[in-house]
């Protein structure tokens, strides 16, 4: 296994040629090894067809379209359509679709992840297939899911999207929770506040990546959060994040902040800073505003080096701050997150260290014991986590997502071909 963090920088010109043919062989395995797993998932039928982990046997826990992973299986398809060429998968990618319209006007905090993951990526992966009737009908499903999402979680005193109380539908009442994770789902505003000329909407999502800049990320200069002689205090680094910060929903103060998935208040969540890097770069790829980009790079940053402060390899622990213990489970998902950002990183940057990163980790995720196959693993890669105090790995649909998105954005580079991603790119 060769780690571009271990070879002296004077070898590693020689061996950057070998090792990206290499890769690139190793990708191409796993997108063939993807394909197999996720066609045995998509003859699932019915109602409670989704899932979001397996149990530690490798198999899926079935749940209903209110899961928050449900538009991920369409994704997935829709990519590997535009991968393949293959029509199968558009007959899968519609159908399963289809089957999460109704998430569109849910009250949910993932509304991102369920209808711009299915419906948004339909629109960007397989636009040579869909009709214009069904182009059309994308779009106001993609329009019906923003503005049932803005009203009711979008609190423009605190300038942020709510994640908890998950069903609370009036953003001015209760306690006002946002995770870091609340980034990823700002694809769904500003996508629709781009193709609809919403001035007001990208508004409301540069606010919310701006809040959760100020309060989610530690900075130079910002105060520690637990006491020193807490049991939940960890002495922050710069560039981590809390998980999730609660406000006053009526003065916009924060009033708390913890690490829910992880094992301290003061700690943090490997997943949770894989969520802060990628939101961050999107957003930067529809705000355009250089300090989205400056702040997912900050992020990077001390995920790289928390990552090599504690593993061996490029897949991190569930949490950077808790010790290494047999009950300690890795998390693939957050490196299959940071790979696919750090791509979009280094396509706005041409900064060596995030395709570096992306090829080392690409490296680990594309062999055993990560991926899957020889396995019983109905996922395609294995070890992932769902939080730190689960003490077991399991397989994630997420973890799946963007393991494959990374990949097919990894060809497209090597490839030269234009970015998947074209709406608001610079």
């Amino acid at each position: 296994m060769i780690h571009s963090r271990n070879i002296p920088l004077a070898l590693m010109a020689a061996t950057s040629i070998s090792f990206a043919q290499s890769l690139e062989e190793k990708i191409d395995n796993a997108l063939e090894h993807s394909q197999a797993k996720l066609e045995a998932f998509a003859q699932r039928d019915g109602f409670y067809r989704y899932a979001a982990y397996t149990n530690t046997e490798g198999k899926w826990d079935i749940q209903g379209a209110w899961n928050w992973c449900s538009g991920f299986p369409a994704g997935m398809m829709w990519m590997l359509y535009d991968y393949t060429g293959d029509d199968k998968w558009a007959t899968y990618g519609r159908a399963w679709t289809e089957a999460v319209e109704s998430r569109a006007v849910a009250s949910d905090n993932d509304t991102g992840f369920q209808i711009f993951c299915s419906y948004g990526y339909g629109l960007r992966y397989a636009s040579d297939e869909l009709s214009a009737d069904e182009k059309a009908d994308y779009h106001k499903v993609l329009q019906t899911a923003s503005e049932t999402f803005t009203s009711q979680r979008y609190n423009e005193i605190v300038g942020a999207y709510r994640s908890w109380p998950p069903r609370l539908r009036n953003p001015y009442k209760g306690k006002f929770d946002t995770n870091i994770d609340e980034m990823m789902n700002m694809e769904l505003p500003a996508y629709v506040a781009v193709t609809s000329d919403n001035p007001g909407l990208m508004e409301a999502v540069m606010s919310h990546a701006d809040t959760s800049w100020q309060h989610n990320i530690f900075k130079p200069g910002d105060k520690e959060w637990e006491p020193v002689d807490s049991p939940e205090y960890v002495k922050r680094q710069v560039g981590s994040t809390w998980h999730v910060v609660g406000y006053d929903s009526a003065t916009g103060d924060v009033v708390d902040k913890r690490t829910s998935q992880g094992d301290k208040t003061d700690s943090t969540w490997s997943r949770g800073q894989a969520w802060a890097i990628y939101g961050f770069a999107m957003t930067h790829r529809f705000t355009h505003a250089g300090r989205d980009l400056w702040h997912a790079g900050a992020c990077f940053d001390y995920y790289m080096k928390a990552l090599k402060a504690q593993s061996d390899d490029y897949i991190p622990y569930s949490d950077f701050d808790a010790p290494v213990t047999e009950d300690h489970p890795r998390d693939t998902s957050a490196a299959a997150v940071v790979a696919s950002a750090a791509l979009e990183l280094y396509h706005f940057t041409q900064d060596e260290k995030y395709i570096e990163a992306a090829e080392a980790i690409l490296s680990d995720l594309t062999s055993p014991p990560y991926l899957s196959k020889g396995t019983d693993y109905e996922s395609i890669l294995t070890k992932g986590s769902s939080h730190y105090d689960a003490h077991e790995e399991a397989g994630t649909i997420f973890g799946d997502f963007y393991f494959i998105e990374a990949m097919l954005r990894y060809k497209a580079l090597k490839s030269g071909t234009e970015p998947a991603e074209k709406v608001g790119r610079n």
